[in-house]
């Protein structure tokens, strides 16, 4: 089992945060509020990433959009990534942490956020709950 840790050779941002909930029409969330669903809908979706760039916890209006998400696993330090090699640490709606692996296609990634429809994804190791 992987170990979900922060890098050692990272100085963090005074407040800063390095995971983001994804906001936006098609994401779990739309603004600050999140959207009614059911519990089947909720279990398949990310509702929470991992980032490089860190953000201020307390500013809703820097979390990261849908789009920005949407475009790949470590296509850019705003969206989805981190410091780990090989990919990034996400929450999903069950409440579940699962390793997302880098290599995944830039499509799979829309289909684990997109709230009304059920992901089919490959991951590194199985859910972990604590």
């Amino acid at each position: 089992m992987s170990e979900i840790s922060s890098p050692r050779d990272t100085v963090p941002t005074p407040g800063g945060c390095s995971y983001s909930v994804v906001v936006g029409p098609e994401a779990a969330f739309s603004g600050s509020l999140r959207k009614s669903s059911t519990e089947e809908k909720r279990k398949d979706t990310i509702f929470l990433v991992e980032r490089r760039t860190p953000i201020n916890w307390m500013d809703p209006s820097r979390e990261m959009t849908f789009d920005t998400a949407c475009e790949g696993v470590g296509a850019d330090a705003m969206g989805i990534s981190s410091y780990h090699s090989g990919g990034v640490n996400t929450a999903w709606g069950d409440g579940s942490v699962r390793y997302l692996d880098d290599t995944i296609d830039a499509a799979t990634p829309r289909k684990m956020l997109t709230l009304d429809k059920k992901a089919e994804a490959h991951f590194e190791s199985e859910p972990r709950t604590q």
